[in-house]
């Protein structure tokens, strides 16, 4: 497997289902026939298909007044060509090809076309995340649950609980691996593991970070940890919930590692964000503090009269939301 050629494609097609089509055509048919180019390497591309993409290509080169419908309808017909190859997609191509080759309906038919041949080769595009959680703590022999105000979530001026913890960093050697072994992009402009990979190379990518390796990817909630639990982050937020000498006591004991895919339902649920599937990899910790740690947390500053840091009950994250009806969210776990 060629992954240069699955990053390249991976690029074409966040970057084709981000575009803006009825704000620029030209560019968004431009895409278009880079993505029936990069698709047509993992199937045989027909003389026919072949033959429009040329053609379609020579006319949005020139530029000429009064040609983009024409290229437009001479990119759906290449689409629509390598769509009739695949059984999947076959029955869907009459639809798409019933298009009237003008306005945003038929550029959305275009893109449409695309998508399902992505996903018929196991090439459609998806997002990978990796974290490491906390949410449990032994206390003196005692467990118990316990999650933090999301801050994303109070900026939008919605409550809703999350557990302690966030997106692991890849290192140098990690950010290179998965950009040469499995044709993956970073979604952000930072270290974050959320990644951005054709759908086939993701098994074997998630198997890859439950291996925990450090020199791959952070494997502590640590770093995380600290910066929420030591700065007063939070929109109304007044004070730390504790000081950086605190958080040094707290340790934190690997407890397992959970996948969860787009299709997974109840505890290990995930979601799907902008249109993109998402599959999770979350690194679960259990924290060692003292009663007084603990005590420290719970008497914390409330916000909308919701605690920042709170203890819940196996009932409450069962349910998915406290007994006062604050949301728990879906990275917030029941203890073993």
């Amino acid at each position: 497997m060629n992954t240069d050629k699955l990053q390249r494609l991976t690029k074409i097609l966040v970057e084709l289902k981000a575009s803006d089509s009825i704000g620029s055509p030209s560019r968004f048919l431009e895409l278009c026939l880079n993505a029936v180019d990069e698709l047509a390497q993992y199937v045989p591309l027909p003389a026919e298909a072949a033959e429009k993409v040329s053609r379609a290509r020579m006319i949005e080169a020139s530029r000429v007044s009064g040609l983009e419908t024409r290229s437009k309808e001479i990119c759906m017909h290449a689409v629509v060509a390598v769509l009739n190859l695949i059984p999947e997609t076959r029955e869907r191509t009459k639809e798409l090809a019933s298009r009237q080759p003008f306005g945003s309906m038929y550029l959305e038919s275009i893109r449409n076309g695309i998508t399902l041949l992505a996903q018929a080769l196991h090439l459609n595009i998806v997002r990978l995340s990796v974290a490491s959680l906390t949410n449990t703590a032994t206390v003196t022999g005692e467990r118990t649950l316990f999650a933090i105000l999301n801050r994303s979530s109070l900026k939008k001026g919605v409550l809703v609980y999350k557990a302690v913890g966030g997106a692991s960093e890849l290192t140098l050697t990690g950010k290179h691996y998965v950009q040469k072994h499995f044709g993956a992009i970073s979604e952000g402009d930072n270290n974050d593991a959320r990644l951005l990979l054709p759908e086939m190379m993701v098994d074997a990518l998630m198997a890859r970070f439950m291996e925990r390796d450090s020199s791959f990817a952070e494997i502590s909630p640590k770093r995380e940890m600290t910066e929420e639990f030591t700065r007063a982050e939070l929109v109304g937020q007044t004070s730390a919930l504790l000081t950086l000498s605190r958080v040094e006591e707290i340790v934190s004991i690997f407890r397992k590692s959970v996948i969860q895919t787009p299709a997974t339902k109840g505890d290990l649920s995930s979601a799907r964000s902008g249109d993109i599937p998402t599959y999770r990899v979350l690194h679960l910790f259990d924290l060692c503090m003292s009663s007084q740690i603990l005590a420290d947390l719970t008497n914390c500053q409330s916000l909308k009269g919701a605690p920042i840091f709170r203890q819940l009950t196996r009932a409450e994250v069962k349910a998915g939301q406290t007994t006062d009806g604050i949301q728990i969210g879906g990275n917030v776990f029941l203890a073993d």
